[in-house]
């Protein structure tokens, strides 16, 4: 049956019977998801973001439906945050703020309600932390944010990756795929032009790859790394685990 489903842990709760989008959950159990419904005046589809905060199904868009959403993010808070062709939204758990105006490609948000996106008008990548705006970047890029508000992007322009420290804003290589960021401000990424995986600890950059073609690394709060890569074009792709010494062969 058509609807977004939610498991507690012992029962199954049917949350909406309608089509469900991008439904996503945070660590108290609390969903977000959208919902495209058709005008019948302008017959164009708008599109609605819903959140279960363990009791009641909220409609955060009743006020003004936007015309397309591409993502969501919900952070321990259950505060949500969600883009699209109207700009980039906040629900602070009271009530929704617009961010920007703009067409947006990216938006994050970590458990301190800072988000960090990045948008087409007026070119850049930009940070919220709760009061101000700040523009850390005259060009666009795939961000990421921690719980301590540091901020990575992969920049379409040169595709560098970047890391904002709180206070500077550092480039830590020139050629990238896919990126991520610990709590612990260390940085994993894919690079373009030689297929592997690095790691940047804070300090150092280390290179754990070496394989014909690497992407996709993950890495956790404790440093560990995982990606999928294989040794030799045709051959089969495998899953990597480094653990901060050591390299395993998952698969």
């Amino acid at each position: 049956d058509n609807g977004v489903y939610l498991y507690d842990g012992s029962s199954t709760i049917r949350l909406t019977s309608s089509d469900g989008f991008y439904p996503q959950i945070n660590d108290s159990g609390h969903v977000v998801w959208f919902q495209k419904y058709r005008n019948s005046e302008d017959y164009r589809y708008y599109y609605d973001v819903y959140l279960y905060d363990g009791t009641d199904v909220v409609n955060l868009t009743s006020d003004a439906s936007p015309s397309y959403i591409t993502s969501l993010r919900i952070n321990n808070s259950g505060h949500v945050v969600w883009y699209g062709r109207d700009g980039v939204y906040l629900y602070n758990g009271t009530g929704t703020t617009i961010l920007s105006n703009s067409i947006s490609s990216s938006s994050e948000i970590n458990d301190s309600g800072h988000v960090v996106w990045s948008q087409y008008n007026d070119n850049g990548v930009y940070l919220y932390d709760g009061t101000d705006t700040t523009k850390l970047s005259s060009f666009r890029g795939t961000v990421q944010i921690n719980d301590s508000g540091h901020v990575v992007w992969s920049q379409y322009n040169d595709n560098g990756v970047y890391l904002y420290d709180g206070t500077d804003t550092t480039k830590l290589s020139s050629s990238s795929g896919s990126v991520q960021i610990n709590d612990s401000g260390h940085v994993v990424w894919s690079q373009y032009n030689d297929n592997d995986v690095y790691l940047y600890d804070g300090t150092d950059t280390k290179k754990l790859a070496s394989s014909y073609d690497a992407y996709n690394p993950q890495i956790n709060d404790n440093g560990h790394v995982v990606w999928i890569g294989r040794e030799g074009s045709g051959s089969k792709r495998d899953l990597y685990f480094y653990d901060g010494e050591d390299i395993t062969n998952l698969t």
